[in-house]
C-alpha cells in the first residue's frame, strides 16, 4: 500500500498523530533587530495548532489563505472503524486566530472518501467565488488515479462539479498522482502531477497534466482530450 512521504508540515508519528499548522511570521525592520520568537503567539497556542481527526495519523500537505484571512489546510485523515483503517482526503479550515471555523464541515473539519483503499490530498486552490478545489490521488493495491474534489465554502461537496463533487482521472497507466492545482482566470482548472508508464526497460515516470472545465468535464481544447503526459529523457 502506498505510504505518503511527509513534506511541508510536521506530524507526530506513532499511534496518535495530528495535523500541525505552524504560522511563521517573518518581520524585517530597517535599522532594528528583534530578538522575538518567529512564532505568532496570537495564533492558536503559542503559534501552533493541533487538529485531530481520528486519534491515529493525520498529515497536512498543502494550505491556502482565503481573502478573509481564514486558512484551509488539506492532506490525509486516517480513520479507523471496526478495526479497519482507511485514509481519506482531510480538510480543516481555521479562523485567523487558529481556532477551527465551525461554519465549515463538522466543527471545521471535512473528510472525503473515494472508491479505493487509500485517498490522499496533496494540493488546494481557491476559486474567486469561494469554492475550494482539492487534488490528490486515490490508491488501490498497486494502481492510483488523479482524484479531484470541489467544495462549497461551507465544506459540502459541490454537486455541480463532476459526479457528486468528485472527478477521477485515469491516464491508463500504473500509477497517477496529482500534486498541484491552479485556477485559470477563465475558471478552467489545471492539475499537475505524475504518471508511471510502462517503458522499454521497465517503468518510466512522466509529467502528467489535466485541464478541466468549470463543471469538472475534460477540456477537449487541451491536447485533444484534456490530459497529457510528457517524458523528459534523462542524460
Amino acid at each position: 500500500m502506498h505510504r505518503p512521504c511527509d513534506t511541508g508540515f510536521l506530524h507526530k508519528p506513532g499511534s496518535a498523530a495530528f495535523i500541525v499548522i505552524f504560522l511563521w511570521v517573518s518581520l524585517a525592520l530597517a535599522g532594528a533587530a528583534r530578538a522575538a520568537s518567529p512564532l505568532d503567539t496570537s495564533f492558536g497556542s503559542g503559534g501552533k495548532v493541533f487538529t485531530d481527526f481520528s486519534h491515529y495519523r493525520d498529515v497536512v500537505y498543502d494550505m491556502a489563505v482565503q481573502p478573509d484571512g481564514k486558512i484551509v489546510a488539506v492532506g490525509v485523515a486516517t480513520l479507523v472503524s471496526s478495526g479497519v483503517q482507511t485514509t481519506k482526503f482531510g480538510l480543516a479550515r481555521y479562523n485567523s486566530d487558529g481556532t477551527l471555523d465551525n461554519s465549515f464541515g463538522a466543527d471545521g473539519r471535512v473528510s472525503t472518501d473515494f472508491p479505493n483503499i487509500e485517498d490522499v490530498a496533496y494540493g488546494v486552490a481557491l476559486q474567486p467565488d469561494g469554492k475550494i478545489v482539492v487534488v490528490g490521488s486515490t490508491f488501490n493495491t498497486d494502481t492510483a488515479d488523479f482524484a479531484i474534489a470541489r467544495y462549497n465554502s461551507n465544506g459540502t461537496l459541490d454537486n455541480t462539479f463532476g459526479s457528486g463533487g468528485k472527478v477521477i482521472v485515469d491516464f491508463a497507466t500504473r500509477r497517477d498522482e496529482a500534486r498541484a492545482v491552479v485556477i485559470q482566470p477563465d475558471g478552467k482548472i489545471v492539475i499537475g502531477g505524475s504518471a508511471v508508464v510502462n517503458g522499454g526497460l521497465g517503468f518510466a515516470l512522466d509529467f502528467a497534466l489535466v485541464r478541466l472545465n468549470g463543471d469538472g468535464s475534460f477540456d477537449n481544447t487541451f491536447d485533444g482530450d484534456g490530459k497529457l503526459t510528457t517524458n523528459i529523457p534523462g542524460p
